[in-house]
């Protein structure tokens, strides 16, 4: 119930009485849907959405990466949020009215490790390459799936638009870039999922 206050005045030897009608607190549905930002038409699912205000109401996102309040108390700032297990968390505020809020679409920056000990070695005619690395102590969520090579040129190592690419795309959603020193420089990277 909304709080209602009164002053009255008693007057001594008098009995007073005072009648309150209390109203009940309005609520609202609150919903949102939480994305991968590398993937933001994808939802993810089992994301933590917290809002506290003068209550904390606490839900997992569902498959589709969409949450839902019900009965979230009206006429309130709560603080939001987010997270979920490899992901930044995301925090902000919302102002809460007397109507339903979407909270629209909020997207997680994926937490990136590069591999460790990313070693090449070419055969002897420069032909066939082998890429060997250690899956990063850091990033327990994303394992490696492949690998790219490129051909580049000294003095192009900050240009990648002149880079040729040796290998075809592997599926994966970040790529790390090492090169040595030699000529022409072989930049093998490692595309994590």
């Amino acid at each position: 119930y909304q709080t209602l206050t009164s002053n009255i005045e008693i007057a001594s030897m008098n009995v007073l009485v005072q009648n309150f009608a209390l109203l009940p607190i309005t609520s609202v549905t609150v919903t949102g849907t939480v994305v991968n930002s590398a993937e933001p038409s994808v939802g993810l699912a089992n994301a933590e959405v917290i809002l506290n205000g003068d209550t904390e109401l606490i839900m997992l996102t569902n498959a589709n990466g969409t949450f839902s309040f019900t009965g979230v108390p009206a006429n309130q700032t709560y603080s939001v949020h987010v997270s979920k297990p490899g992901f930044h968390a995301y925090n902000g505020t919302a102002q809460i009215g007397y109507t339903d809020l979407n909270l629209g679409t909020i997207a997680l920056n994926m937490m990136t490790f590069p591999p460790d000990n990313v070693i090449a070695f070419a055969d002897s005619n420069n032909v066939t390459y082998t890429i060997f690395w250690q899956h990063s102590a850091q990033d327990s969520l994303n394992a490696p799936l492949g690998y790219k090579v490129w051909r580049l040129l000294p003095g192009q190592e900050s240009n990648p638009q002149l880079w040729t690419l040796l290998t075809p795309m592997p599926s994966g959603r970040r790529l790390i870039r090492i090169w040595d020193s030699s000529i022409p420089l072989w930049a093998p990277g490692v595309s994590c999922g």
